[in-house]
C-alpha cells in the first residue's frame, strides 16, 4: 500500500530532498502511522519515531505502520554548480599559445594566403581567406582559448583549441572536399563566380558603403564612397525618388531608382590588407604601430 509518493507500507522508499545544500551526510528513516479514511482513502500522521508509531497503529483498528528513508545530501544527484576558473591554467595556455603562434607564423612566413578550417572532416572543409571575419577569434588565441577550454585542459593536458590550417592557393587546390567561404569568397580556383548581390540602385543603404559596385559579370567598378538618393517634391509622382548618384573610388554613377546595381558581397581589399595586418601583429611577424 501506497499513501502517497513518498511513504511506502512493505518496502522501502527512497526519496531526495529539494533545496540548498547543506553539510548534511548519511540517511535516516522516518515512521508515521496511516489511518482508512472512506473506502478509497489513506490519511497520514506525524512522523514518529518507529516504536511510537508501532504503538499509535496497534490503537487504531485498520491503521499501518508506514516509512521511508530520507538520504542526505551527500548521495543527492543535485549537482553543486562548480566554482569560476581559478587562472591556474594560464601559464601553461600562454605556451600553447606561444607554440600556436610559432606555427601560424611559419605558415604565413612561407606564402600562405588560405585558411581550411574543419580540416579532420572532409564533408566540412571550407576554405578562406585569412582576413575572413569568421575567422577572428580564431587568429585570437588568448580569446579563443576562453575559460571553459581551459578547465578541459586541466582535464585533459593533450585538449587544443581549433587551430586554423593554412595553406597557399596552389596547396588548396589539392585538399579534397573543400569548399569557399560565401563571406570573404577566397577563389582558390580563380576562375569562381564572384558573390553577387542584385538590387536596385534606389535599394542601396548606408551599410553597403565600403562594399564594392561591379558589373553584371562581377568586374569591379569601385568601392562605394558614398550615395545620394534625390527624392521628389511632387506628391503625386509615381516614385518617391527621382535619380541616385553613387560615388566609388573610381567614378561617379548617376543612376534612375529602379536600374539594376550589383555590389560584391565579398571583402573589400582593403579591409583584407587591415586584418591581414592585424593577424601578422598578433602571431610576431609584424610590429605593432
Amino acid at each position: 500500500m501506497q499513501t502517497n509518493g513518498y511513504w511506502t507500507h512493505g518496502s522501502t522508499c527512497r526519496i531526495r530532498a529539494a533545496g540548498h545544500a547543506t553539510a548534511q551526510s548519511g540517511s535516516s528513516r522516518e515512521w508515521a502511522v496511516a489511518s482508512r479514511v472512506g473506502t478509497a482513502s489513506w490519511s497520514r500522521g506525524e512522523p514518529l519515531d518507529e516504536e511510537a508509531a508501532r504503538t499509535v497503529a496497534a490503537s487504531r483498528p485498520g491503521s499501518v505502520v508506514i516509512s521511508r528513508e530520507v538520504l542526505g545530501w551527500n548521495e543527492s544527484p543535485v549537482r553543486i554548480p562548480s566554482k569560476p576558473y581559478d587562472g591556474s591554467m594560464d601559464k601553461i595556455v600562454a605556451n600553447i599559445i606561444a607554440e600556436e603562434h610559432a606555427i601560424l607564423r611559419g605558415s604565413l612566413e612561407r606564402g600562405a594566403d588560405i585558411a581550411i578550417t574543419h580540416m579532420e572532416t572532409p564533408r566540412g572543409r571550407v576554405a578562406h581567406l585569412i582576413a575572413c571575419p569568421s575567422l577572428g577569434a580564431l587568429f585570437d588565441r588568448p580569446t579563443a582559448w576562453a575559460p571553459h577550454f581551459r578547465e578541459r585542459l586541466m582535464e585533459n593536458r593533450t585538449f587544443r583549441v581549433a587551430l586554423p590550417h593554412l595553406v597557399t592557393r596552389e596547396e588548396a587546390r589539392q585538399v579534397s572536399g573543400v569548399r569557399s567561404c560565401k563571406t570573404c569568397w577566397p577563389n582558390i580556383e580563380g576562375s569562381d563566380a564572384p558573390p553577387l548581390r542584385e538590387l536596385s540602385a534606389e535599394g542601396l543603404r548606408s551599410h553597403h558603403v565600403g562594399k564594392t559596385l561591379a558589373t553584371a559579370t562581377g568586374i569591379p567598378l569601385g568601392v562605394i564612397q558614398k550615395v545620394v538618393i534625390a527624392r521628389s517634391s511632387d506628391p503625386d509622382s509615381r516614385f518617391a525618388v527621382d535619380s541616385v548618384t553613387i560615388t566609388t573610388d573610381r567614378a561617379e554613377f548617376n543612376l534612375q531608382p529602379r536600374e539594376r546595381v550589383f555590389v560584391l558581397t565579398s571583402l573589400a581589399a582593403s579591409a583584407i590588407v587591415d586584418q591581414e595586418s592585424k593577424i601578422r601583429i598578433s602571431v610576431g611577424i609584424l610590429s605593432a604601430p
